[in-house]
C-alpha cells in the first residue's frame, strides 16, 4: 500500500490543474489481457463521474464482460472396464470489475477545442474466475491437477490516453487505458494456468455535460 501513495499524492496535484465541466462518461469497446501468455478478452463497459465543475478528479468504475477461453485437457480412470484416458474440453472465463479514482493531465488542445488527456487512477479490482470442464464424467474419470475457479482482489494502477472530440452538446471520445494486475496473492496450492489480469482497453464513448457554464 505504502508504495501506491505518492503516485495518489501526484494525481490529486495535477487533478486541479484544468477547467472542466461536471460530466458524466461511459464508454465500450474491447479489452486484451496482457498478463498471460493467452491472453483473455473481454468487453468492459467503463462509466467515469467528474463531480467537480472546475477541476479534473474522477471517480470511475469498469466492469469486464469476459469471453471464454478455451483448452484441450485429459482426464484418467483406474478402472479396466474403460478407456485409460478420454481428452475434454476446459473453459475458463474471468470477469473483472475495477472503482477508483483519479485525475486527468491535459497534455494537448487544438483550436477546435478538441483534446488529448493522460488519465491516471488508483482503485481496488477483483478478477473472479470460473472453469468448466466439459462433458466431464467425474464418477469414472479424474482431472488431475485441474484448474479451479478463484477470486482475486487488490489495488490497481492505470493510465488511459484520452482524445476528445468536442461538440456542443457533448462530446465523443476515444480512450486507450491499461490497467496493472492486482496487488491479490494466489492462493498456496499448485500452479493453475491461468494468472491475474492486466487489460489493455480500447473503447469509444460519449460525455454528458451538466453544471453548464
Amino acid at each position: 500500500m505504502k508504495r501506491f501513495i505518492p503516485v495518489y499524492f501526484f494525481i490529486s496535484l495535477f487533478a486541479f490543474q484544468t477547467n472542466a465541466q461536471s460530466l458524466l462518461a461511459l464508454s465500450t469497446g474491447i479489452s486484451a489481457d496482457l498478463n498471460n501468455e493467452r491472453p483473455f478478452y473481454s468487453i468492459p463497459v467503463s462509466l467515469r463521474w467528474e463531480p467537480f465543475k472546475h477541476s479534473a478528479f474522477f471517480i470511475e468504475a469498469t466492469q469486464g464482460i469476459g469471453f471464454d477461453r478455451f483448452a484441450n485437457s485429459v482426464a484418467y480412470t483406474t478402472s479396466a472396464q474403460l478407456p485409460e484416458h478420454v481428452s475434454l474440453t476446459k473453459a475458463i472465463n474471468v470477469n473483472t470489475f475495477s472503482i477508483g479514482t483519479g485525475g486527468a493531465i491535459v497534455l494537448y488542445t487544438n483550436k477546435k477545442n478538441n483534446r488529448f488527456t493522460l488519465n491516471l487512477s488508483i482503485g481496488i479490482c477483483s478478477d473472479t474466475f470460473r472453469v468448466i470442464y466439459k462433458n466431464y464424467d467425474k464418477v469414472n474419470y479424474e482431472v488431475l491437477n485441474p484448474d479451479v475457479g478463484e477470486n482475486l482482489s487488490g489495488l490497481y494502477f492505470s493510465g488511459a490516453g484520452v482524445y476528445n472530440f468536442h461538440r456542443r452538446r457533448q462530446d465523443m471520445f476515444v480512450m486507450l487505458r491499461i490497467q496493472s494486475p492486482s496487488s491479490a496473492i494466489h492462493p498456496d496450492h499448485y500452479t493453475l494456468s491461468y494468472n491475474k489480469t492486466a487489460a489493455l482497453q480500447l473503447t469509444f464513448g460519449y460525455k454528458l455535460f451538466y453544471n453548464k457554464k
